[in-house]
């Protein structure tokens, strides 16, 4: 079966596979038009001349899943074909840095090429300078993709040589760039990472690290606004330790938090420091629960900030029947229980109760029902 590609009034025959494309043009149309050619089938990535009548227009690859697709300026009777070209290897590409990136690891960053048949890169890195003819080639290769900077590691201390080469559709391979050096050291602990997430039950705070000495401990340093930070572990947490939740943290409330790792010799080394806000609560009051309930009930409520809580219930008719709290409250999440008696401590009738909540002149009710 034959595909066929249509542009204005030309159009062409599509072989299944690539051997040679035919362009003819409509009787009505007149001159040279631009006819879009779409084949399928090819070899992923490779290179091919788009050629008008043996004539190369230009050098294109094919697409990750083999078609290729070019536009022609063709008039009737012209020959379209696509041959797989022969590329030259490109020139080698303008290696800009290399810094020390992490334990054992260098990043490099380079200017992108600008020979349109550049798709990739190749990183290379080793204790021997290839370029001074110390080595024949690197002891490291990476694929660095197609972008403008990447990684290699695994690499000792002490200095290292790098350098890059592009790499073209046809696989082929520049000459190596001008190499730089870069000095990697052993770090004794490194935090590898250090995160700090809000949650109900506090703020949690999760690490990882690699090191090349003992660790005895940890300890983790809290700070807010221009407050002295303070040590919020009370013993040194172990040093397979790798979560702690900070359970006195406060809402609405911004914090610092530095980990502090403890060596051998009882030195230490501290993380670089990270902040988390922690959400506000709202003044809010829970649906009672059993409700219905015999013979008690739980009544949960927040408060946004501490201030003085009166909690109460009253019968249908607006009667007081007891106080549950009066006096201050810390802001957070709490509970009281009522028992289904009255102020004087008897039973009350089974029946529909108003309970309310009162902060800083802000009330709020919820009805709960008594069966017995």
């Amino acid at each position: 079966m034959h595909r066929v590609a249509r542009s204005g009034n030309a159009a062409a025959c599509l072989a299944p596979v690539l051997p040679l494309l035919i362009v003819t043009t409509f009787p009505d149309s007149a001159g040279a038009r631009p006819v879009r050619i779409i084949a399928f089938n090819a070899p992923p990535n490779v290179a091919y001349d788009a050629q008008l009548n043996g004539v190369s227009r230009q050098t294109i690859a094919s697409s990750e899943t083999g078609s290729l697709d070019y536009t022609f300026e063709a008039i009737d009777g012209d020959i379209a074909s696509f041959e797989t070209a022969d590329l030259a290897p490109p020139p080698p590409p303008l290696l800009a840095s290399v810094v020390p990136d992490g334990a054992g690891c260098a990043l490099a960053s380079w200017i992108p090429s600008g020979d349109p048949t550049v798709v990739g890169y190749v990183l290379y890195a080793g204790v021997r300078s290839v370029a001074s003819g110390e080595a024949a080639y690197y002891d490291v290769a990476v694929n660095a993709g197609s972008g403008s900077s990447a990684s290699a590691c695994s690499l000792p201390p002490g200095v290292n040589y790098v350098a890059l080469r592009a790499r073209n559709y046809a696989g082929v391979l520049s000459a190596f760039s001008a190499e730089k050096a870069v000095t990697i050291t052993t770090v004794a602990v490194l935090f590898t990472s250090f995160d700090a997430n809000a949650e109900k039950d506090g703020v949690r705070l999760s690490w990882e690290v690699e090191t090349d000495e003992v660790v005895q401990g940890y300890r983790i340093y809290r700070s807010e606004g221009n407050e002295p930070e303070a040590d919020i572990v009370d013993e040194l947490l172990s040093a397979n330790t790798r979560e702690f939740v900070d359970g006195g943290a406060r809402n609405a409330t911004s914090y610092e938090y530095v980990l502090g790792a403890t060596r051998e010799d009882g030195s230490e080394i501290r993380s670089v420091p990270i902040t988390v806000s922690t959400p506000g609560i709202p003044l809010e009051l829970g649906q009672n629960a059993p409700n219905p309930f015999n013979p008690s009930t739980q009544i949960p409520f927040s408060l946004d900030r501490g201030s003085r809580v009166v909690v109460r219930v009253y019968d249908v008719q607006g009667r007081l029947v007891t106080t549950l709290h009066e006096g201050e409250l810390a802001e957070g999440r709490h509970a009281l229980t009522w028992n289904g008696r009255d102020e004087a401590g008897q039973p009350v009738s089974s029946g529909i109760y108003i309970y309310s909540l009162t902060a800083d002149r802000r009330t709020i009710s919820k009805k709960m029902t008594l069966l017995k």
